[in-house]
Parts: structure tokens; C-alpha cells; sequence
């Protein structure tokens, strides 16, 4: 796990205060703006892997979702779906994308044992909150997992991840794309996470 930004582009902008996970594959930390004193989350989307790592985006199938990815996060208009705020080109080409602030995620929130059940209960609520936004935009999210719900230090959940998200803009108004075509089932896997 990447522990700082160096970057003197980024430092310059943003008092950078810890990482708080891995979010798509990429490094991510809570921040300051510096300029207007607000948290962000910071997530650096490397311009090369370097030599042994694995490849970030692993060929042209990889950008094609990291870039769906940004733009359904551009696109999606909802409390309970990260946001994007601000981009930054560093100095040594890599790029730095600015999100409303996060603390942790669910996977990690479960591992340590912090929630109590009144937590889950608000968890399980505005998850249900984005996937009614999600769905009726004709939108299934495709790769949703404790550690794609990130929380905030009040407890607000944020969806992230749509790498692997499917859509069908020929659906009509008021039908379920779920009910009308199941081949966006086809790579589908299901855990349990108790």
C-alpha cells in the first residue's frame, strides 16, 4: 500500500492527512484544501505501473472501465453515490482525482467490528436509497461489495466502483432493465459477507 503523495503539484494543493484504502485498484487518502479548508478523499490514478506491480487498467478493457467509471461517477446524481469534485495533473504525469471525503470502507468497517446495529441499519438504508437511483436510471452496478461502500466519519454511505457496471439506455421509462433482459447476469458472482 502506497503510505504518502510526493507529488509537489498535489502537496501544493492539498494538506494530505492518511490513506484510507484502495478504491478500483487505486490508492486513496483523506485530504484538506488547502485553498478552502475542506476534507476530501484523493485518488491517484497512476500515468504507468511501475516495473513488477500489476497493471493498473490490464489493457484496453481496463481504461475502457476505469473511464466508465468516471463518468457514470460525473453522470449519477444522488447523496449515496461518491462524487467527484476537482482533478489534478501532477508534475509527473500521473492523475489525481478529487472525491467528496471518505473515512473507510464497509469491508473494513466489518473487519474491525466498529458498527453497531443502528449503523447497519443506516448503512442498509441508503444502500437501498442508491440502488433505487442506480436502477432507475436502467443502471446495475455489476461489482457491488463491502469495499466498493465507502462511509464517511458521519456515517454516510457513498457507492463507488462502476467499473463493471451494466446499462441498456433503449429501456422505456417506468421498466426494469433487471425484468427485461438477464444478460447482464452472465458474469455475475455472489458472496456472503456475514
Amino acid at each position: 500500500m502506497v503510505s504518502s503523495i510526493d507529488d509537489p503539484v498535489v502537496l501544493e494543493r492539498f494538506n494530505v492527512l492518511r490513506q484510507v484504502g484502495r478504491i478500483a485498484g487505486c490508492p486513496m487518502w483523506k485530504a484538506i484544501n488547502k485553498k478552502t479548508g475542506e476534507e476530501v478523499s484523493i485518488q491517484k490514478l497512476p500515468a504507468e505501473t511501475s516495473r513488477g506491480s500489476q497493471n493498473l487498467f490490464h489493457g484496453a478493457d481496463g481504461v475502457r472501465r476505469y473511464c466508465r467509471n468516471i463518468l457514470l461517477l460525473l453522470e449519477l446524481d444522488s447523496d449515496s453515490i461518491l462524487r467527484i469534485r476537482d482533478s489534478v495533473q501532477a508534475a509527473n504525469g500521473d492523475t489525481y482525482i478529487v472525491f467528496d471525503p471518505v473515512e473507510l470502507d464497509v469491508g473494513t468497517a466489518l473487519k474491525v467490528k466498529i458498527l453497531e446495529d443502528v449503523h447497519r441499519r443506516f448503512i442498509t438504508y441508503q444502500l437501498f436509497k442508491a440502488l433505487r437511483h442506480m436502477h432507475s436510471a436502467g443502471l446495475v452496478h455489476g461489482n457491488l461489495h463491502p469495499n466498493s461502500l465507502l462511509l464517511s466519519d458521519e456515517c454516510s454511505l457513498k457507492v463507488s466502483d462502476f467499473r463493471f457496471s451494466q446499462s441498456d439506455s433503449r429501456v422505456p421509462d417506468g421498466v426494469s432493465p433487471i425484468a427485461e433482459d438477464k444478460s447482464w447476469a452472465r458474469n455475475l458472482t455472489t458472496y456472503w459477507y456475514a
